[in-house]
């Protein structure tokens, strides 16, 4: 069985607020739709990636692309995922 790690996040007030609405409309505890939401982005085989953002020779810091997983416009039973009410909470 895999260990379960906990790591906090900063968010914005405005971001923080949109992701409470959503498990409120979906009854998730909010712990567990982000974890839930974090997981299924490496499963499904999301990525990101960087590279080095510089203007004029100045090291700017770093740029990054997201690459969400996505779904084909017809969603197949095989790609619903079930997720028991225990498991939300």
């Amino acid at each position: 069985m895999s260990e379960n790690n906990v790591v906090s996040v900063i968010l914005s007030r405005e971001i923080m607020e949109a992701w409470e609405a959503m498990a409120e409309k979906h009854g998730w505890e909010l712990s567990k739709l982000l974890s839930f939401v974090l997981t299924q982005f490496v499963i499904q085989d999301g990525n990101i990636f960087s590279g080095t953002w510089k203007s004029k020779g100045v090291d700017l810091g770093r740029k990054v692309i997201i690459e969400w997983p996505t779904f084909p416009s017809t969603i197949t039973k095989a790609e619903i995922l079930d997720v028991k009410f225990e498991e939300m909470r």
